[in-house]
């Protein structure tokens, strides 16, 4: 049941392509009738791609054997030759499952994913195009729609009211998507893309409540357009994430090696040991690359099939185990059926009722030789073309998106212009610090002030916000706006250092730049600060930099990152270092405060206090610890100027 079409030796003896099957006595008996008959009409033969000539053919009329057709006339007809519906059925169900389970985990713990998602910020991060959005004022609306999210995810499953209930749930899942730009995560847009398509395919003909409710939608089978939509769809999906994987931070085991390093309760001890070697992680690391590249291919072409959805069980239960990635691996898994026999699940029906699938009644079969060139060219409707334009431009749109990152200047893990939509999945962590500072001109009282952020918006999503310029720069537009004095916003300026990838913590925003008044969509920004490119130490973990004296194979190859204490340690010493610089910077602003007013040249000083001792930071050794220089002296801080 894995192979894309059965080999044409257990199909004999075998009818015309599109006929039900009757059974082998009447198959046999037509057969006889089709031998000793005359023949009518000669057997199709390959035609050459030249200009059609259909003209005067109604939709469904076969063009006649030895006439020329056209490349887009034979891409058409081929498009809607007929399949079995049973694989739409059976993602359908898995689907449906997949996504009323997602709804579900919204109502756990008294609502707390919901509330925590979208009621614990004072403001929300939205998306290019989307800030018209917001959640309802009353939490209370918001249950309905995850509820009626739950409600369309469970008709989807049963195919009951099919079509509504997946326009149902793409409309409030994609609005959810929309509201909360912290809540983002490459596989929450898939769901939108595929829940889209998927609106379009007539998943209910077979297998649902909705044949037995209205017969009329009942069909055996469906258009090949269908199945090859979601299979393009999906190579695409792992062909640029493959090829995001390319990069000097995945070719050197990061950010794998430090998410391998965590201990791991979930799972037996040798289990984890094995997973906490550092052999462990450049395997997985390049691995995963090589994976996301070829799977396409290998799930395309039939004889590999078996070998791709091998790797795929593989890849994504790995993923679920070691990373807990939410629905993802689940759903991709469903959605690799589209690249079985469209039989699939009758196979499997048989098998559970204790027949052989060679028993299963399939309604669609084909002769032997059948091709993309040798299949009998139909005309097809208006509706038909429409139907195939719309989704050639919709695969033609989801190829172009993850290519506009190469509009941008710098590296998209760093600067993430282009990141969102691209196919980018765990590719870097990011270890931010970020502080916010306000200055308010008209204020006598007390101009300069930390803002506590943690009061406005919760940790998880102020995490993300820090390594995210955009997203930075929309907390900004809002802090200026709330701590306005007299119709006068707010200065906002930013103190944020980031980790990436293992790499020394580097200054991702100018500090002297007023981030209040800019706008969080007129990317490259200025005030970015470029990636430092990697040291000859860093480079040294470059595999084809080792030395290979084969330890890993002994054993000894435990992870850099694996004693935890000192780098933990290290870590908390940079935290303790940067909580102590600003909690000098806010004793500067309070006594600024008793002063009256702030001058720009103590703005100046104050900034360059903040940050003098920043250049003073060790870089870490290969292996990931600090080397301290007790005897070096710090950097001074410029004078002091005078307050006004």
């Amino acid at each position: 049941p894995l192979h894309l079409h059965r080999p044409a030796t257990s199909l004999a003896p075998l009818h015309n392509m599109g006929e039900r099957d009757d059974g082998p006595r009447k198959r046999k008996a037509k057969a006889n009738k089709a031998t000793n008959a005359p023949s009518k009409q000669a057997a199709p033969t390959q035609a050459t791609t030249t200009t059609t000539t259909t003209k005067g053919l109604q939709a469904g009329q076969e063009v006649k054997a030895g006439e020329k057709v056209g490349a887009l006339t034979r891409f058409g007809s081929y498009m809607f030759e007929p399949e079995d519906a049973a694989f739409l059925a059976g993602f359908r169900i898995m689907w449906g499952f997949i996504m009323a389970y997602e709804a579900y985990t919204f109502t756990l713990g008294d609502w707390g994913k919901m509330y925590y998602s979208f009621y614990n910020s004072s403001f929300h991060f939205k998306y290019w195009g989307m800030e018209w959005t917001a959640p309802p004022s009353d939490p209370e609306t918001m249950k309905i729609v995850m509820v009626a999210m739950l409600l369309a995810g469970i008709g989807i499953m049963l195919g009951l009211c099919y079509r509504l209930s997946a326009v149902v749930y793409f409309v409030l899942f994609t609005y959810m998507f929309s509201l909360e730009q912290g809540v983002y995560l490459n596989h929450f847009y898939l769901v939108c893309v595929m829940s889209f398509l998927i609106i379009f395919f007539p998943c209910d003909s077979v297998y649902s409540l909705d044949q037995y409710i209205w017969p009329e939608v009942h069909s055996d089978t469906c258009a090949r357009l269908y199945i090859w939509t979601i299979r393009t769809l999906l190579v695409v999906v792992y062909f640029y994430a493959g090829v995001a994987k390319v990069n000097e931070d995945w070719l050197r085991a990061e950010p794998l090696i430090q998410w391998l390093a965590k201990p791991f309760d979930n799972l037996p001890w040798w289990a984890a040991d094995f997973l906490q070697r550092e052999s462990t992680a450049y395997a997985m690391s390049y691995g995963g690359m090589v994976y996301d590249l070829i799977v396409g291919p290998l799930l395309v072409y039939p004889p590999t099939l078996w070998l791709g959805f091998a790797l795929t069980m593989f890849f994504h239960i790995t993923n679920k185990l070691v990373m807990n990635i939410g629905i993802f691996p689940w759903f991709m898994i469903a959605s690799t059926t589209f690249f079985f026999d469209p039989s699939w699940p009758r196979y499997v029906i048989a098998v559970c009722r204790g027949l052989r699938p060679s028993k299963a009644s399939i309604p669609v079969r084909f002769q032997k030789g059948y091709s993309y060139m040798s299949h009998r060219v139909k005309k097809i409707s208006f509706a038909q073309w429409c139907l195939i334009i719309g989704f050639v431009v919709f695969l033609v749109v989801q190829t172009l998106i993850p290519l506009r990152l190469h509009l941008y200047p710098g590296d998209v893990k760093w600067t993430e212009y282009g990141h969102k939509f691209s196919w980018r999945m765990k590719l870097r962590t990011k270890k931010c610090f970020c502080q916010m500072f306000a200055y308010q001109p008209n204020n006598v009282e007390m101009p300069a002030f930390e803002i506590p952020m943690e009061k406005f918006s919760p940790p998880k999503f102020l995490r993300k916000m820090a390594g995210r310029a955009d997203m930075i720069v929309q907390a900004a537009n809002f802090f200026a706006n709330t701590f306005a004095v007299k119709d006068l916003p707010a200065e906002i300026y930013v103190y944020d250092y980031c980790r990436l990838n293992g790499r020394p913590l580097q200054q991702l925003i100018d500090p002297y730049h007023d981030l209040g008044q800019e706008s969080p969509w007129d990317i490259p920004f200025e005030f970015v600060k470029d990636l430092q490119p990697l040291t000859e130490e860093e480079k040294k973990w470059f595999p084809w930099n080792f030395e290979w004296n084969f330890n890993w194979l002994r054993g000894h190859d435990p992870n850099r990152f694996k004693n935890g204490e000192g780098y933990a340690m290290y870590m908390r010493n940079e935290q303790e270092n940067n909580m102590q610089k600003f909690n000098n910077t806010v004793d500067f602003f309070e006594k600024l405060a008793e002063q009256g007013r702030i001058t720009e040249e103590y703005r100046k000083w104050m900034m360059d206090e903040v940050y003098a001792e920043q250049q003073n930071y060790e870089r870490a050794t290969p292996k990931g610890f600090p080397k301290k220089d007790k005897k070096r002296a710090k950097q001074k801080a410029p004078p002091k100027p005078e307050i006004a």
